[in-house]
């Protein structure tokens, strides 16, 4: 009797182990099989496949301001964002912190290309689409006065000490010059002769000279150049790289390049050099200048641009607007290319194409429009 107990208890107790065995391995198979059915956030994706930017909106990132921006900028105490309404050309005062937002200049200048900021932020020079090409607009919020200037100017930068403008002009003849004029077009005066129009300006910190170069463009050679515009000499700082664009640092003394890798390829990349053209580095990382800002002299804080098809041929594709970008944002050392990422992947879930980048001297955040919907953002940087 006592062997038939024991011999039935143990049938039960090996039935029972049996069992939980079972149910042990098949939880785990399903467990393993659940998670190998949850993909990781890739950090690029098909344009199609991108999020608006007002969805599942990241913790880190704020909007700002929720209409299309044309160009935005930190006033000289940093204590607003002043920024130029694309559709209307109206100016608007936004508070980084608290997002309060004050209309301060209404104009109703509409379509809005390009803002070109004086260093105050007092004084800008907005960009429009005329029938004939680019209509320039002075601004000068102080006065709360627009001025229209002549038809003919291509491309206009302020000088260094923001007195004067200088600008590519083309007469009705097709001639192209450098002139230089008071903010608002008067007392104009030719500084120097081009081969052609399109031409690119950027002052130089710190300086007397603006450079120029060529729209960068895949299959052409853009050959940095200065021009001192007390005198009009003219000098090459750099040549050789096809697709070239430049951003001088703060103090003038480096310039930052980006640059096609391969002829009619997919990829741009960066480099920088001293301010004449000297001590080159290739940085090697994927961007462009137009998604980076210097935040000290030896640091820039980049867009690394993802969702860019083997098939597009770059700058021109993303200049002519046949494509956008998904960025993650880094900061890289341009003595020694090392890079690490400003803001956490998680931080930035949604899909922004980072151009317009500036920062606050106390290098906390970072402000940038996404160029897909227009929109200004703020997001804290490490």
């Amino acid at each position: 009797m006592l062997k038939k107990t024991f011999f039935i208890s143990s049938g039960i107790f090996v039935f029972i182990l049996i069992l939980w065995l079972v149910y042990t391995f098949v939880l785990q198979e399903t467990n393993r099989s659940t998670s190998e059915k949850q993909p990781e956030t890739p950090e690029t994706v098909t344009v199609d496949e991108m999020l608006p930017p007002e969805s599942h909106e990241p913790e880190n990132v704020e909007a700002l301001f929720t209409r299309p921006v044309a160009g935005a900028t930190l006033s000289s105490d940093e204590s607003e964002i002043l920024l130029v309404e694309k559709e209307t050309g109206n100016v608007y005062s936004v508070d980084p912190d608290t997002g309060e937002k004050k209309l301060i200049l209404d104009r109703n200048v509409p379509g809005v290309i390009a803002v070109v900021w004086e260093m105050k932020g007092n004084r800008m020079m907005v960009k429009t689409s005329g029938s004939n090409g680019p209509i320039y607009w002075y601004y000068d919020l102080n006065r709360q006065e627009v001025t229209r200037l002549k038809d003919g100017i291509q491309y206009l930068v302020w000088d260094s000490l923001a007195q004067k403008i200088v600008y590519v002009y083309r007469d009705e003849s097709g001639n192209s010059t450098v002139n230089m004029a008071d903010p608002d077009g008067k007392n104009w005066k030719e500084v120097a002769s081009l081969l052609h129009p399109r031409m690119v300006l950027q002052v130089v910190p710190n300086s007397p000279n603006v450079s120029m170069w060529g729209k960068p463009e895949n299959s052409k050679n853009s050959a940095l150049e200065s021009l001192n515009i007390a005198s009009g000499m003219k000098q090459t700082v750099f040549s050789g790289k096809n697709g070239a664009d430049y951003l001088w640092s703060p103090s003038g003394n480096r310039v930052l390049m980006s640059w096609a890798q391969d002829p009619n390829g997919p990829k741009t990349v960066l480099s920088v050099m001293n301010s004449y053209g000297g001590e080159y580095k290739d940085l090697n990382f994927p961007s462009m200048v137009s998604k980076c800002v210097w935040q000290d002299e030896t640091t820039v804080i980049c867009a690394l641009p993802g969702t860019i098809s083997g098939n597009a041929v770059m700058p021109d594709d993303y200049m002519r607007e046949k494509i956008y970008t998904k960025d993650t944002l880094w900061k890289i050392d341009v003595q020694t290319g090392k890079s690490e990422r400003a803001v956490e992947l998680g931080d930035m879930n949604n899909s922004y194409d980072a151009v317009n980048l500036f920062l606050p001297s106390d290098n906390r955040s970072l402000f940038f429009i996404d160029r897909k919907s227009g929109m200004l953002y703020k997001v804290g940087i490490k």
